[in-house]
């Protein structure tokens, strides 16, 4: 039977990853990366979510990694979702951690394909 990590913590954590706030960002890969520990021998536990979470992974490292030579248009983009000041090295780091970790794994790299 599913635990209440997998059917209330797991969806809320990816609700709060992909939720466009920074903070929630920062902290919400944090725990995203524990999560795939626990829930490492049952991958398809995390693969439901695995699209989803590697769409805001690309999406914030784009928008965050390129920030001190982005246009005008991209850079009002990183200012409506939060990306820029304070959190925005947080928020690189995360990201940057997060995308290699998932893209070193067989598993969840598939969540990348179109």
């Amino acid at each position: 039977a599913p635990e209440p990590m997998e059917e209330t913590i797991l969806p809320a954590v990816v609700e709060c990853f992909c939720s466009r706030q920074d903070r929630l960002f920062v902290a919400a890969g944090r725990c995203l990366a524990l999560l795939r520990g626990r829930f490492a021998r049952r991958p398809e536990v995390m693969r439901a979510h695995g699209p989803r979470i590697a769409k805001t992974v690309l999406k914030t490292f784009e928008i965050v990694a390129g920030a001190p030579q982005l246009s005008q248009h991209l850079q009002s983009k990183a200012k409506a979702r939060g990306l820029v000041g304070v959190g925005a090295a947080a928020t690189l780091a995360t990201s940057t951690r997060l995308l290699s970790a998932l893209l070193n794994s067989a598993e969840s790299a598939q969540w990348f394909s179109p």
